[in-house]
Formats: C-alpha cells, structure tokens, sequence
C-alpha cells in the first residue's frame, strides 16, 4: 500500500463515524450494462433508449442530492469518468473508505472489479479529494488484481463487523477469496490488529444464483445487522455468524421479499441533531413489513426516502450502490 502525509481531519470517530460525508457519482450516459446482465438478475430489460434512462436516472440523482442535503447531510458530488462506464452512479462498488479508532489517519482503498467496462470507473478526482481535500493518509490500490480477473467489488461485496474486526463476502465472481484475504492482511498490517476474512457460501433460493454483491441480503450497520438468512446456503455459517454478530448487533431478520426489494441495501445517516437516520429507496420502504420497521425505529430516529425506481431497475441496483461514505 501507499503511504501518504496529508492534513488529518480533526475528528477521530468512534466505530465507523461520528460524521460523515457522502460521495456520489452524476450519470452522464446511463443505459443497461451488457456485461452485468450475465450475472445480476436483478435488472429489468426496458425498451428505453439510452438518452432517456440517463434524463431519468439523473433527475432521480439530483432529487437523492437534494433530499440529503434538506437532512444536513454533506454531499460530494462527482461526474462519471468516461461514457463506457455506464455503472459509474453506483459509487459504492470501486472504492472503500474507513477512518476510526484502527484507522485513525483513513484509508483509501481502490477495488478490482470483475467485468470490462465497471474497471473504467476509476475517478482520479475522486482519489485526488480524499486524500488531498479530505486528508485520508493510506490509499491502497488493490485493481492488480483485475489482470487475473479477481474482483473485489468495494462496499457492494464487503461488510465490516467493527467491533468484532471480521470483513464479510459472499463468494461470487465479483468478490474473490485471494483479494479479500490481501485486503485484510493490510487491514491487519495498518491498524496493528488482525482482521479477518470470511468468506460466506451464498445462494438466491428462488432464482438459485449466488447473489452477485453480498449487500443484496446482508448489511452491517453501527447497531443492527440485516439479514436474509434464506441467503445463506449453510446451516454451520448460520450459526457461526448469528453468533459472531450478536455480540456487538442486534441482528434483524427479513423476508426474502423485503431482501428482494432492497431491505438490506440502506445507508446510516448521521444527523445534525446527533441521531441516526436510515436511508433508503422508496420501494424498500414501501414494502417494509411493520415487524422489521418497528425494530429498525429503535436505533433510527428518521427514515430518509428517496425514489430511485430507474436507477434499480435499469441497473439491477439500489440506494446504498449510489452511495460511497466518507468517514471525517
């Protein structure tokens, strides 16, 4: 990894962050991904032409902006490097970014991502602002690894127990065993504490494909763990990981059709009045079963709405992709 000497922000958090900035990517040319239809079932084929899923999707973005901001959250925005990378809003997927009590200075990491044209979504602006603007210190470059095809697609296929300093993956073409193992053994190397790896055995048990980011059923937040265990093909890991996470997280249960309309793929807001908020897509919400809201409302003082219904459909993706958090 690199080692960098920048201005250090003030603040060092407590977990993941006490405050936050939120970077998102505009779309300039959003159209369906011919590579990522192989592999993410997600998506809808809509008879859409290029020009007009871009208007969408931006004008979907811009409303994501705004209605963050009107809850006094920081946004950085960004446009998408190049036209072929037609992926490039789902900021979440190329880039991780930790600053903590392990990693107090931040760190940066650049991921491998598995198909062709999602490795043209490196943003060397993006890199530029964390580690000169915000003054993040460690930046890791981990897309080496594209050479050999081994992916490691950033907040989408990884999820951190803080606490309990263990990096989840479900195995699949977008995160490789080799890149999360090197991923922790710098983790480990950096902070001074082991990290480690584990690398969960997936399957959609109705579409019998393993989940192509592990996010789709599973999402680690400061409090709460939510979880489509269905998802989970073993019974060994089951237990293994209800009892790791249960130490630090109450772990919430969903349905698999809450997991199959984005109930795990939200973003924890940190509010001005010093609560936490929830954000969300509008079809999350909405198919919310009352069971699950009620046990989420104790830890969220606010649930933060946004519709995005072009950008997971055109895209087979949701709220939490679009979003990449940068820790103060």
């Amino acid at each position: 990894y690199q080692r960098r000497v920048h201005g250090v922000a003030d603040v060092v958090l407590q977990g993941q962050a006490n405050e936050q900035m939120l970077i998102l990517v505009e779309p300039t040319y959003f159209t369906a991904n011919k590579f990522t239809q192989k592999d993410n079932p997600y998506m809808v084929k809509l008879d859409m032409a290029p020009e007009k899923s871009t208007k969408l999707a931006l004008a979907e973005h811009k409303n994501l902006q705004d209605t963050l901001r009107r809850n006094g959250v920081a946004v950085q925005t960004f446009k998408q490097p190049c036209k072929a990378a037609t992926d490039a809003v789902y900021a979440s997927d190329s880039y991780l970014s930790f600053k903590n009590e392990d990693f107090p200075d931040g760190l940066l990491v650049q991921c491998p991502m598995y198909w062709p044209n999602r490795r043209k979504e490196k943003n060397p602006a993006l890199v530029d602002f964390v580690l000169n603007e915000v003054g993040y210190k460690d930046f890791i470059d981990l897309s080496y690894f594209e050479a050999e095809d081994k992916a490691l697609e950033g907040r989408g296929v990884l999820l951190i127990d803080w606490p309990g300093r263990t990096i989840y993956a479900g195995r699949t073409n977008r995160a490789h065993e080799d890149v999360l193992v090197k991923l922790a053994e710098h983790m480990t190397e950096i902070s001074g504490h082991y990290y480690r790896p584990y690398m969960i055995e997936s399957m959609d048990p109705k579409m019998k494909v393993a989940p192509f980011h592990t996010t789709a059923f599973f999402m680690i937040l400061e409090k709460v763990a939510i979880i489509d265990w269905s998802n989970v093909i073993h019974e060994h890991q089951r237990k293994e990981m209800k009892k790791d996470l249960s130490r630090f997280h109450d772990v919430i249960s969903v349905s698999y059709d809450e997991m199959f309309n984005g109930a795990t793929l939200t973003v924890e807001l940190n509010l001005p009045d010093g609560t936490q908020g929830l954000l969300m897509s509008k079809t999350s919400r909405e198919n919310m079963k009352k069971e699950t809201e009620a046990k989420l409302r104790k830890y969220f003082s606010k649930f933060v709405v946004a519709d995005i219904s072009v950008n997971e459909s055109v895209g087979g993706s949701s709220i939490e992709c679009m979003i990449q958090p940068i820790p103060m």
